[in-house]
């Protein structure tokens, strides 16, 4: 066994190219990590899983308040995720998700993209021209007013329920 030491024992030593013993204690697997790799693809892996958590959190801003429905405490997870949603499109912040998602696809070399999440991913879908600040604004206050109309449904549902 190699004490680390330098006895000049010549059947064991270090070699820094390698990042490994060599001689008695030689691997015999190749340790690089191979282009086709899961660990090369992971960061590939992770930008989608970004994109996915994106996108829900999107679907949870513009219609979580029916999950009020079956959850009554629902509404405290969502009415912070609604003005989130609602501030971003009012004053043009950009998600921390957006760059998140863009590094990870530069790291796995991929091309990452300029602007928002929703003017790249949801944008395109339904509107076919690019997002300027006034449809910016009228996302958010659409945001705003269906999840008015979804929560004046809801407690007019529960209210009617408790009445029966």
């Amino acid at each position: 066994m190699h004490d680390g030491g330098g006895d000049g024992d010549e059947r064991e030593r270090y070699d820094p190219d390698r990042a490994e013993w060599v001689g008695q204690l030689e691997c015999s697997y190749d340790t690089r990590v191979r282009s086709d790799s899961l660990l090369s693809r992971m960061p590939s892996f992770l930008a989608g899983l970004v994109l996915l958590l994106h996108a829900l959190f999107v679907l949870f801003a513009l219609f979580g308040a029916l999950t009020t429905l079956a959850w009554r405490w629902a509404p405290l997870l969502h009415l912070p995720a609604l003005a989130w949603g609602v501030a971003v499109e009012l004053t043009g912040w950009t998600c921390p998700l957006t760059p998140l998602e863009n590094s990870l696809r530069r790291a796995a070399g991929e091309a990452g993209s300029e602007g928002g999440f929703l003017e790249h991913s949801l944008v395109p879908i339904l509107y076919p021209n690019a997002l300027t600040p006034k449809v910016q604004t009228l996302l958010g206050v659409g945001l705003a007013v269906i999840n008015l109309l979804l929560y004046a449904w809801v407690i007019r549902r529960m209210r009617r329920r408790r009445a029966s």
